[in-house]
């Protein structure tokens, strides 16, 4: 499970689902996923000005963003999440296209995953296993200096997908020279010379 600023869920997040913090004496209050969502509005406190809490101890959910006073539960045992939702439609993916100065868009296109599936070339069945090379981040040799990976390939995955050279197609194409950028919010941000 990734943690961090790159580990958040935004669709799971948008498509909703309930966040119950529970005290220790079964006193609970639920919020949306809406309201928590990528808000540094809700804190989850062990100090207050520097010294340990001690009403509340050891935890306490405070901040400007609690709907009420009632909502910052003290004494904090339990946090919940429940009661999700499926994502309704497909997640988009835009694509911009600059000019030589880096600022200026030419071009910027957003499709679903959806539409793609149905219009582009795929490749894979998202079943068949392929091998390939790739980063693949091994927890201990993150770049795998020694190339030690099994079976002579870095990834062994299904896969199921559309090439970057169709995706840029989409937004006007791209001349040999130029650099393709890949920003994902999960934990891709990898620079591809194309």
């Amino acid at each position: 499970m990734p943690h961090g600023a790159d580990g958040f869920n935004d669709a799971v997040a948008l498509a909703g689902y309930t966040v119950i913090v529970t005290a220790e004496d079964g006193y609970s209050k639920s919020l949306p996923s809406a309201l928590v969502a990528r808000n540094n509005g809700l804190i989850v406190a062990n100090t207050l000005n520097g010294t340990p809490l001690n009403e509340s101890f050891p935890l306490r959910l405070v901040g400007p963003a609690l709907p009420e006073a009632s909502y910052g539960v003290g004494n904090l045992v339990k946090i919940e999440l429940t009661d999700f939702c499926k994502p309704e439609g497909s997640l988009p993916l835009t694509i911009v296209k600059y000019a030589n100065d880096g600022v200026t868009e030419i071009s910027n296109v957003t499709f679903t995953w959806d539409w793609m599936a149905d219009n582009l070339p795929v490749y894979g069945d998202g079943e068949t296993e392929y091998k390939f090379e790739g980063l693949c981040f091994p927890p201990n040799d993150p770049w795998d200096m020694a190339e030690t990976y099994p079976g002579g390939f870095k990834i062994s995955e299904a896969i199921k997908g559309t090439s970057i050279r169709e995706l840029c197609d989409l937004a006007g194409g791209m001349d040999p020279r130029n650099r393709d950028q890949i920003y994902c919010n999960r934990w891709l941000d990898e620079q591809t010379l194309v």
